[in-house]
């Protein structure tokens, strides 16, 4: 613990150093130092900004699958074929004549596909790879579980299928913070806006495991920003000093709309914020190189590392110095002292005393260079808060469920519009008009063919007897509504085979005569149309409670995770307590896995349960404690009650009955004979 201390108290000093901000009256210190780190900061933003710039077809893309799940599908731009340009392929059909029609099939694939997922009611399960540490993962269960149910974080991770389903890139991000609703701290998690994150270039796995780079605009008020950030009231002020002495937030009236389906955030500017009342804080995580001494401490049998600092080299001496005096006080050899050594050996056999080591350091940042905080990862795991991955990131490539259905929309949507189109138009192809008779009624041509294709139009015209107005000189057939129908059950059959979202999943009935064997592998096989998308989110997920399970057993105290977990763990709530090193190496030991509670999963549990307590196995106390059926909490507590009560009854007598026997063989030693029992009532 003392290493431990050490290494944050100079790791604070290092980063305050670094913590930049002008005086109250917004001038600052145009030390060598200074001037450098604000240009390091300068930089850094500019390299972040570009990182933002270059996510801008990401953010594109998505909010073109947002407005075709929801409906909004003729805003695509298409080159004007009428002038120079762009224009909406909304305004162009109108432009043309026709009336834009659409049927969504998107909302109901992704909300069927949406709907199997929730129904699986999955839930976070920790299993030991030590069996002497079973204990220790039913331990680590109960915890997750309890911060599921307490956050409701099974509905973000919902809303997060959902998200992926749309874009392919789910973001999360795990956190210990405040919770102003039941005023303590607690794990938290949050699906982010991909409108709002960056991350560096230097990714090759679907993951985003090896990125060096990521980060998080925040648009505040500045009383949540001196909430946030300030410790004091003078760095309050310098705080908004930073900001330019704005620090009223009130002070700037406006009026936007909420809920709105606006696209503008897919725009907005890296350094300010599209709220005039807010203010823009941009979070910095960062992978950064650092020279540390590695130290294998003989006396505990532990290996860390120290940064190269002169506190680090001083704490080092000092220590070996007290350990070979208290050897030779003890009447032992100076070399025989159990010391830290410092260095090591690489491959070739040559001795180093330091190496480079990374850690995450992470910048609140104003958009003008200062840094409202400044700090190493203060996470266990070590690592940035956030969990991000995009599906499938073959070749760069990024293709969500909703990308893929857009073209079969398209197709359906122009269907519907042609079809609309020649039923109103119908009667008509291409003719010629009688020029003569037109001139005798003062009647253009334009002005008949927009009468002529109006099914209420009505002209006065002067013909003589016999005259034809018209005349079809191209046979044209009527429209073939029915190869439209055909057309449209294809195009909506392909939409079900490209999503997985079959009639199956959908809840559909199967039509008559349909076996219930074929209905059942039909909806297997949708079933594992769906699997690979499910599996790789369920990763995401995974990561997500790895981070979460590391929260919780770096902030939790002895008390609290006791409330939660009970009594009967109070070994292993002492064995992680009294073993910090032990939560860093949880990795390695348990693995995170999702445990469904489907309706199948507890029906097998039940005929279980039932098999063993009718074969005598397990008493009905067990079966009623481990049954999910309606009223079993209630009757076992009413069991234990009656349970309790014949324990209670049964000392009783035993103590009347040892009372007794005391008493006879009392009056037995006396000499005195024992009483008669008396007669009979009546």
């Amino acid at each position: 613990m003392v290493k431990d201390n050490l290494i944050s108290k100079m790791t604070r000093r290092f980063f305050e150093r670094k913590n930049l901000l002008p005086d109250k009256d917004g001038h600052i210190t145009n030390t060598r130092r200074v001037t450098e780190e604000m240009e390091n900061n300068m930089q850094l933003l500019m390299e972040c900004a570009n990182m933002y710039a270059s996510l801008f077809d990401m953010r594109r893309e998505r909010q073109r699958n947002i407005n075709y799940y929801y409906g909004k599908q003729f805003d695509d731009l298409i080159p004007n074929p009428n002038g120079c340009g762009m224009i909406t392929e909304y305004n162009y059909l109108v432009g043309e004549g026709y009336i834009p029609l659409s049927l969504n099939i998107i909302l109901p694939k992704i909300n069927a596909l949406v709907g199997v997922y929730r129904q699986e009611a999955m839930e976070p399960l920790a299993i030991s790879r030590v069996r002497e540490e079973q204990k220790l993962g039913e331990l680590l269960t109960t915890l997750l579980q309890y911060a599921y149910s307490s956050k409701n974080m099974a509905e973000d991770l919902i809303h997060g299928y959902k998200e992926f389903n749309v874009s392919a890139l789910p973001i999360f991000r795990t956190d210990y913070r405040w919770d102003s609703r039941r005023k303590i701290k607690d794990v938290s998690l949050e699906l982010m806006d991909l409108n709002d994150m960056f991350w560096s270039y230097n990714y090759n796995d679907p993951f985003f495991e090896n990125i060096s780079v990521i980060g998080c605009l925040y648009d505040m008020t500045m009383g949540e920003i001196l909430k946030s950030f300030a410790t004091t009231a003078a760095m309050a002020e310098r705080i908004k000093a930073a900001y330019g002495n704005r620090g009223e937030s009130w002070e700037n009236y406006y009026i936007d709309q909420q809920f709105k389906r606006e696209d503008k955030d897919n725009y907005k500017s890296f350094y300010t914020s599209v709220n005039p009342g807010k203010y823009r804080v941009i979070e910095v995580w960062r992978e950064e190189e650092h020279y540390v001494y590695p130290c294998w401490d003989k006396g505990k049998g532990e290996a860390y590392t120290l940064p190269c600092t002169p506190e680090s080299k001083a704490y080092i001496d000092a220590e070996n110095a007290k350990r070979i005096a208290q050897m030779v006080e003890a009447g032992g050899a100076p070399e025989d002292a159990a010391l830290i050594e410092v260095g090591y050996e690489d491959e070739q056999g040559e001795w180093h005393d330091y190496r480079i080591d990374t850690d995450w350091v992470v910048r609140y940042m104003t958009p003008n260079g200062y840094v409202l905080k400044i700090e190493v990862a203060p996470y266990l795991h070590g690592s940035h808060p956030f969990v991000v991955g995009a599906f499938p990131l073959i070749n760069g490539e990024v293709h969500s469920v909703v990308s893929d259905l857009r073209n079969t929309q398209r197709m359906i949507n122009r269907l519907l519009t042609a079809d609309e189109y020649e039923r109103i138009n119908k009667s008509h192809g291409g003719i010629g008009v009688n020029l003569d008779l037109l001139e005798r009624s003062n009647v253009t041509v334009d002005q008949f063919a927009k009468e002529y294709t109006n099914p209420k139009g009505v002209l006065g015209l002067r013909w003589k007897e016999g005259e034809e107005i018209t005349k079809p000189f191209a046979a044209r057939p009527n429209a073939d509504h029915t190869n439209n129908d055909n057309k449209l059950q294809f195009y909506l059959k392909t939409a079900s085979d490209i999503s997985g979202a079959m009639d199956s999943i959908l809840g559909k009935h199967p039509t008559a005569g349909t076996p219930a064997s074929l209905y059942a592998q039909e909806t297997q096989n949708a079933n594992n149309n769906i699997a690979d998308r499910q599996e790789w989110y369920n990763s995401i997920v995974n990561r997500v409670n790895y981070k979460l399970m590391m929260l919780i057993l770096q902030h939790y105290d002895r008390r609290r995770l006791i409330e939660i977990a009970g009594t009967d763990f109070t070994h292993e709530i002492d064995y992680i307590i009294n073993t910090p090193d032990r939560q860093r190496q949880t990795l390695f030991d348990l693995q995170l896995i999702k445990s469904p509670q489907s309706g199948f999963t507890r029906a097998q549990r039940e005929q279980m349960l039932q098999t063993l307590f009718e074969a005598g196995a397990i008493p009905a106390q067990v079966w009623l404690d481990n049954t999910s059926l309606n009223g079993a909490d209630k009757i076992s507590e009413q069991l234990k009650q009656i349970q309790q009560e014949q324990a209670e009854a049964q000392q009783q007598a035993a103590a009347l009955q040892q009372e007794q026997v005391a008493t006879a063989q009392q009056q037995a030693m006396q000499g005195a004979a024992p009483a008669a029992p008396a007669p009979p009532m009546g």
